[in-house]
């Protein structure tokens, strides 16, 4: 499946408000924030992409192994974001 996301974070609501609700007026329906999700909920029919549970895609690796937060382990079957 191949989709266009925004990553919404790192502004204060009511920028983000606008930010998102501009990329859905242009087709894009996968957000992706981690703070503000019950909120961006409230703004239409779109996916959200985030670490939180109960996120439509599930973003894995992030201050982790996948972002190089931490260092991959010889033994996959260590890994934090494998576990996840």
């Amino acid at each position: 499946m191949k989709f266009a996301w925004i990553m919404a974070e790192g502004n204060v609501w009511d920028k983000k408000k606008q930010f998102i609700t501009t990329a859905l007026e242009s087709g894009i329906d996968h957000i992706v924030d981690f703070t503000d999700v019950d909120n961006i909920r409230k703004l239409g029919n779109l996916k959200l992409i985030s670490d939180i549970e109960g996120s439509d895609v599930v973003l894995v690796g992030r201050n982790s192994e996948g972002d190089g937060t931490l260092i991959i382990p010889d033994d996959l079957r260590e890994s934090k974001d494998l576990a996840a």
